[in-house]
């Protein structure tokens, strides 16, 4: 494991407090002749070394649980650690822990550990024992539920960006079998493969106590993004009305249009999966809807759709799905409405054209609530992206994030009336024929220099966590937004 103590370290750890957990030396050393239990840290991703999901084993001995934190503790932070109320600069450095009823059930970290990031395990009585995780392997990263599970849960496999993806999509003949599992406190549970090839489903056979438990920490070689599985009144499976223009689907509906699928589901957390000639995967709750890509435009697609709920229920349909014409799909992508630099002059609005075909913006406007600004005539080509500015925009900002080169520039005589609102306003984009295309929501600026920014370019105006603070550097006009 990735714990580096000296024999005086060991010693030291046991005098200081009678109620901390001894912990298990590394390889090679003494262990310390005490009779007690003994914390040791799981799982091993090879030669003693720990990764970025953590176990905490047999620590029966302490009354209440380990503390774990990302990064070294001060001395102040330190002496606080083990406060029932902790500090600010604290508390937003924790991960927390979770331990079942039973004594000899593990403790289990419900968050990602960073490799290369130490981390402090507060033990008892202040005694800090420090973590470095040092493998990143690939990752299975929960997407379905949004929220902690019932009695299953879905993940897709991540690679690391230090080598190749040693967790795969299943073989041929893994075919419907399921593999045999565990959660935390030893309830079964099996993985099956789904039908969207890189994605497994989790499903726990046994029945689960009142406090429920924690999911596996590795998978064929992968770390599995700890999931809480406890008990769960499922939603009624209310089969969803659907308008004239979506395609009845199972128990859901769908709006074909030119190169997506625009999913609805019913009330309840559903994971549909599309396989054949579209290979996909959706996620619905309640009006949250979700985009399915990979159609052709003007092409037919023949799939298998699997939608699976909470409680175990399944329904699938094969389908024949005919795409529309191509459409635009230039969205409000990010928006600068509090430069570091004078305003309004500095102040920007980010389009990108998120389809398959160029298209022409003359006559399109962008409305802010108070006025509204024509844009010039010039063509935005598929994944390309366009800068709104005024004339005063000045390309090289001393203080701002400078466009990256090339970028087109659209150049109209105001944005809005008279700029951009710090506090928020709602942006409408809408074409020569007066079509609204893109909507942005009312969010105040984050900051001085910090752009608000779409997560990805393809969600839905609709839903509400497809636009947050753009991260480091504030923004990134005319690139890739990063979202943390």
């Amino acid at each position: 494991m990735a714990l580096r103590y000296d024999a005086d370290f060991l010693v030291t750890l046991v005098a200081v407090s009678a109620a901390a957990c001894a912990l298990e030396p590394p390889e090679g050393s003494s262990a310390i002749p005490d009779g007690r239990s003994r914390v040791s840290l799981g799982p091993d991703f090879g030669a003693g070394r720990l990764g970025p999901v953590l176990r905490i084993d047999d620590c029966e001995s302490t009354a209440t649980l380990p503390r774990l934190f990302v990064g070294e503790l001060s001395d102040y932070h330190r002496a606080r650690a083990d406060l029932e109320t902790l500090p600010s600069t604290l508390a937003e450095r924790q991960i927390a822990l979770w331990k079942g009823a039973r004594s000899d059930e593990s403790a289990v970290a419900l968050g990602w550990l960073e490799p290369g990031q130490v981390h402090s395990l507060v033990v008892a009585d202040g005694v800090v024992v420090p973590i470095l995780p040092e493998v990143d392997p690939p990752r299975l990263r929960r997407v379905w539920p949004p929220s902690d599970a019932t009695v299953r849960a879905a993940y897709c496999d991540e690679p690391s960006e230090g080598g190749p993806v040693v967790f795969g999509a299943p073989s041929r003949s893994d075919g419907d079998e399921s593999l045999e599992s565990a959660l935390s406190d030893g309830t079964a549970a099996r993985w099956r493969p789904l039908d969207s090839g890189r994605c497994w489903l989790l499903d726990v056979d046994g029945a689960l106590d009142g406090g429920g438990a924690v999911s596996p920490l590795v998978f064929r070689g992968a770390a599995v993004e700890p999931t809480w599985f406890k008990h769960g009144d499922a939603l009624p499976h209310e089969a969803v009305d659907c308008a004239e223009s979506e395609l009845p689907l199972t128990i859901g509906c769908v709006s074909v249009q030119d190169d997506r699928l625009i999913v609805r589901g019913p009330a309840d957390p559903t994971l549909w999966t599309f396989a054949g000639q579209l290979q996909a995967l959706a996620v619905t709750e309640g009006p949250r809807r979700s985009v399915v890509r990979g159609l052709v435009p003007s092409q037919v697609v023949k799939a298998r759709v699997r939608v699976h709920a909470m409680d175990g229920n399944e329904w699938s349909q094969s389908v024949e799905i005919r795409a529309a014409e191509p459409r635009p799909h230039v969205v409000i992508n990010e928006v600068l409405a509090n430069p570091i630099g004078a305003e309004p002059a500095q102040e920007w609005i980010e389009l990108y054209n998120d389809g398959a075909e160029p298209v022409n913006l003359r006559g399109w406007t962008l409305s802010d609530g108070t006025g509204e600004s024509v844009l010039p005539d010039a063509t935005l080509g598929p994944g390309r992206y366009a800068l709104m500015v005024t004339a005063k925009f000045d390309v090289a900002p001393d203080w701002d994030v400078v466009p990256a080169p090339g970028v087109l520039l659209l150049s109209v005589s105001a944005i809005g009336k008279g700029g951009l609102a710090n506090s928020g306003e709602p942006l409408r984009l809408s074409t020569s024929e007066g079509v609204v295309v893109s909507r942005f929501p009312p969010l105040a600026s984050p900051g001085a220099g910090v752009s608000l920014a779409r997560r990805e370019p393809w969600l839905l105006d609709d839903d509400d966590s497809a636009v947050a603070e753009h991260g480091g550097p504030g923004a990134s006009p005319g690139a890739v937004n990063v979202v943390d």
